[in-house]
């Protein structure tokens, strides 16, 4: 029996553990607004509508922790702005290896075409930096108007 899928609700544990009860909102809410995005963005470009389940799990496990790089890195808006898609970029990394491990080899996740760059976890062009700019004008909003 494969273990290694028990690795994710460990995580979840230390999750409920180590964070808040506004860290767990927040990070609720923005794996909730991201999942619809990407539903609508997938349906956008390839023609129906798609997300995980896993992404939306490890989106709320690690997005404390973007929050966090987000809003502590700089005091400028605008570096935090610009500085969105190399935190996505990161988070898609770690959590694609981390998927990678767990599924042996597979990401259920998500998987760009590009599998020699990083093994499909990451896909960096200018199309994606926009789309994660345009994520974190969004979160700037919200943490502007104290929607939370």
């Amino acid at each position: 029996m494969n273990r290694k899928p028990f690795l994710i609700v460990a995580l979840v544990v230390l999750w409920f553990s180590y964070t808040n009860k506004k860290q767990k909102k927040e990070s609720i809410f923005y794996s909730a607004i991201f999942s619809l995005l990407e539903c609508f963005w997938y349906r956008f470009w390839y023609g129906q509508f798609w997300t995980s389940w896993q992404q939306f799990v490890l989106c709320s496990l690690f997005f404390p922790i973007v929050l966090f790089l987000f809003s502590s890195f700089s005091s400028s808006l605008l570096l935090q702005l610009l500085l969105v898609p190399i935190w996505i970029w990161l988070f898609e990394f770690v959590a694609g290896h981390f998927l990678l491990f767990v599924y042996n080899g597979e990401n259920p996740a998500w998987s760009y075409s590009d599998k020699n760059f990083c093994k499909g976890t990451i896909q960096i062009n200018i199309k994606t930096y926009f789309r994660w700019l345009g994520l974190g004008m969004i979160w700037i909003l919200f943490d502007y108007f104290n929607f939370m």
